[in-house]
């Protein structure tokens, strides 16, 4: 949460100084997304796309997020129902936002057009979920990885 305060708060004056940013678009719906996304999906700046739980972008899938797009993700009760997207392996997400129209991953609860609106002293845990993109990457602990160790 500290980082994405801070970035939101260095793009707004960014922005502010360059003339550049005033509040963002006004988005025309709340699209709420969970589940499986399977073949070419395309997330566009007109709306706001909350994942509601977990949320998978399949091997073979794209996911393609425009600049200025907002994704919000909810918080849960429990593991399942956090808002989370996961690339999985073979998955592919084209998000490059620009200073102008960065893409914004946050809470639900978040007001994108105030950078100081969730307090950033101290840690927030369990706002959401988060980010997780999957590979071929060995796992760091030997006991769950593969068996010739280092």
């Amino acid at each position: 949460m500290i980082m994405k305060n801070s970035f939101k708060s260095a793009v707004f004056a960014a922005g502010c100084a360059a003339g550049l940013l005033g509040t963002y678009d006004a988005h025309a719906a709340t699209v709420p997304v969970g589940g499986y996304l399977y073949n070419t999906i395309n997330w566009y700046a007109t709306n706001t796309y909350v994942l509601t739980n977990f949320t998978y972008v399949m091997s073979n899938a794209v996911l393609n997020i425009e600049p200025g797009t907002v994704v919000k993700g909810v918080s849960g009760t429990t593991l399942a129902n956090f808002g989370t997207l996961f690339v999985t392996r073979g998955g592919k997400i084209f998000a490059q936002g620009t200073a102008a129209k960065p893409i914004i991953f946050t809470a639900q609860d978040d007001d994108v057009n105030d950078p100081f609106d969730v307090v950033s002293t101290g840690f927030q845990r369990g706002l959401w979920g988060g980010i997780v993109l999957m590979g071929k990457a060995r796992l760091n602990n030997v006991q769950f990885g593969s068996t010739n160790a280092p």
